[in-house]
C-alpha cells in the first residue's frame, strides 16, 4: 500500500515527527510532537494506523489532525477532519502577544482602544472591534465563533 494515501499521511506525519531534515519538523518534532509508538514502530505500525483510520472515519478528502495541537500524534488525540476544521484547530501563533486567537494587542503608544478583534471568514477578514479591554476583545471574538461555526474554541 506504499503508493495510497493512507500510507503517505502516515509516513508525513512520522517524517514531521522523527526527521530533523523535515522542513515541518521545528513545528512538529522540534517542539516534542510524536507519534505514538503503536503507529511509529516499523513492525506493524501501518497496520495499527490503517486499523484505527478504518474505524474512525477516514475518507479521501479528509486529513489527520491532532485534537489538541500540543498533543501526540496517538488515538486520543488525533481525528479525520476536513481542511476548513483543520484551520480553526491551529495553535495560537508565537507573535500572537494576546494569548487568544484573533485577539490583537496594538503597537500603537497611547492608544485608547488597543486590543482588536478579528475573524477570518472564507477569503475575508472581519474587523469584529477595537476594544478598550481585553475581556470585551475575546467576547466579540467568542461570539463570532458561536455564530459562524456554531462551537468556541476560547474556554
Amino acid at each position: 500500500m506504499s503508493k495510497e494515501r493512507i500510507y503517505m499521511i502516515r509516513a508525513g506525519m512520522r517524517d514531521r515527527c522523527n526527521n530533523p531534515n523535515n522542513d515541518g519538523y521545528s513545528d512538529y518534532g522540534g517542539r516534542g510532537i510524536s507519534v505514538c509508538e503503536e503507529w511509529d514502530n516499523t513492525e506493524n505500525g501501518f497496520e495499527n494506523f490503517y486499523k484505527w483510520a478504518m474505524e474512525n472515519g477516514y475518507r479521501e478528502d479528509l486529513t489527520i489532525d491532532r485534537i489538541d495541537t500540543n498533543g501526540n500524534y496517538e488515538p486520543s488525540n488525533c481525528r479525520w477532519a476536513t481542511m476548513i476544521t483543520q484551520t480553526r484547530n491551529q495553535r495560537i501563533r508565537s507573535t500572537n502577544r494576546s494569548g487568544v486567537s484573533g485577539v490583537t494587542v496594538s503597537n500603537e503608544p497611547g492608544r485608547r482602544k488597543k486590543f482588536r478583534a478579528t475573524f477570518q471568514l472564507g477569503e475575508k477578514r472581519v474587523v469584529l472591534g477595537s476594544f478598550e479591554h481585553i475581556e470585551d476583545a475575546i467576547e466579540a471574538r467568542k461570539q463570532a465563533e458561536l455564530k459562524y461555526w456554531g462551537y468556541t474554541k476560547i474556554v
